[in-house]
């Protein structure tokens, strides 16, 4: 009987140094997590400083090279390319469609690829978790 409560308490015991080492190195790790949010904080912040200043230096020697106007014309030529790359993926929401009769609408083929295609019905009742985006299986190619 004294065995067993022996071992009892040893095993409280010993849970209780787990619990606590346990949380131990929880904190350490929220430590280190928070140190490491500050520095790349600080490493945005300086990075950001450094484009102002680098776009500012690049508008100056622009207008000392050409002329206000032309360098007025680079930077709205430059804004627009950077526009145009960054809409260019929602082109397809918006673009003309092919209506050829042997092509597919691209509102089909994303209703075709939300459904069960590649990795089951969205509207299944299991929620999804992020691994079964790696045991999705590709299917064939439709033939036309």
């Amino acid at each position: 009987m004294e065995a067993k409560t022996r071992k009892t308490v040893q095993n409280a015991a010993t849970k209780q140094a787990t619990k606590k080492a346990r949380q131990a190195a929880q904190r350490e790790t929220v430590k280190r997590s928070v140190q490491t949010i500050k520095a790349a904080a600080k490493f945005i912040v300086r990075m950001v400083k450094m484009v102002i200043k680098a776009a500012a230096a690049l508008v100056k020697a622009l207008i000392a090279a050409a002329g206000p106007v032309a360098a007025i014309v680079v930077l709205v030529v430059i804004i627009g390319v950077v526009a145009a790359l960054i809409a260019s993926p929602f082109g397809v929401f918006f673009s003309s469609q092919d209506t050829t009769p042997d092509t597919t609408p691209i509102a089909e083929v994303a209703q075709e690829l939300a459904s069960n295609s590649m990795c089951g019905s969205r509207k299944s009742s299991k929620p999804t978790a992020m691994w079964t985006v790696f045991r999705c299986t590709i299917p064939e190619p439709r033939t036309v």
